[in-house]
């Protein structure tokens, strides 16, 4: 199964949290003014300087400079701000990269609510990256920003209960969890559903539901569910109306050689993705 256990990408938190938005400010006394209530301790102020310096808006980008900004309003008790200062470090960003450090202003965030945090702490506990390695510590984590609607997480939960990973294994639950994720449109989670279908886990196995999610999943650009269709149109495992649908698809796709003596075990032998 498809389970990545990679950091959220670097993603400015604003409205959504409270805090004012980011815009494109090209005003150099607007710049000033922004800085100057920045320095005597204005935590969006602090941020969003924070923010422009990361992503270089209406001012040249300078990561070492947005990671002195994230630090104060970090210090404050923004939770933005701790979430990205996670990033930075996570991501030797404007600083030495540091698991640990990355861990703990995750971990500050993640206690505030911070989807994105949550999943990204999740998955430090899952690969053992700043923190001791823990199972049960990522399942809560994972859980934590499921529950917020953050399909990365619901996805790689989902592989913990197909695995029994920090919790007892459920197919059925791990199931659901990718039907959770694969609905909202994660690549990922629509090639591992695809896979529960093709091994009757937690699912009637039905081969027509399998192909089904690949195609999903294909269309995003994943290598794997390619793979699985480009084997099943080979070896006459697709009806008429997925042939014609793969014909259609898949002209421009690079895959390697697929051995269309491949035995029957072999195709049922899926890995599933992780986000």
């Amino acid at each position: 199964m498809k389970i990545l256990l990679k950091p959220v990408v670097f993603i400015l938190l604003t409205a959504s949290l409270g805090i004012t938005p980011v815009f494109a400010v090209t005003d150099t006394a607007v710049i000033k003014a922004l800085t100057e209530d920045a320095e005597q301790g204005d935590v969006e102020a602090q941020y969003n300087l924070g923010a422009m310096y990361a992503v270089g808006d209406g001012i040249e980008q300078d990561d070492a400079k947005a990671v002195v900004w994230f630090q104060k309003a970090a210090d404050q008790g923004d939770a933005s701000a701790q979430y990205n200062l996670g990033i930075m470090y996570d991501h030797g960003r404007g600083v030495e990269k540091d698991d640990r450090q990355a861990a703990k202003w995750y971990r500050k965030a993640a206690e505030q609510g911070v989807a994105y945090a949550q999943y990204n702490l999740a998955n430090m506990y899952a690969n053992g990256r700043g923190v001791i390695q823990d199972d049960v510590k990522a399942v809560e984590w994972y859980q934590k920003a499921a529950d917020k609607g953050e399909v990365k997480a619901q996805n790689n939960l989902a592989w913990m209960y197909e695995n029994g990973k920090g919790v007892a294994q459920d197919y059925q639950k791990a199931f659901s969890l990718y039907a959770l994720a694969a609905n909202e449109g994660n690549s990922n989670a629509q090639y591992n559903l695809g896979v529960m279908y093709e091994n009757g886990r937690g699912i009637e196995k039905n081969k027509n539901k399998a192909h089904e999610w690949y195609f999903k999943a294909a269309e995003q650009g994943d290598q794997d569910a390619r793979y699985h269709l480009t084997l099943a149109y080979a070896v006459g495992e697709l009806n008429r109306a997925e042939r014609k649908k793969y014909k259609n698809i898949s002209t421009d796709w690079e895959l390697q050689t697929i051995e269309v003596e491949a035995s029957a075990s072999e195709q049922a032998e899926a890995e599933q993705h992780v986000d």
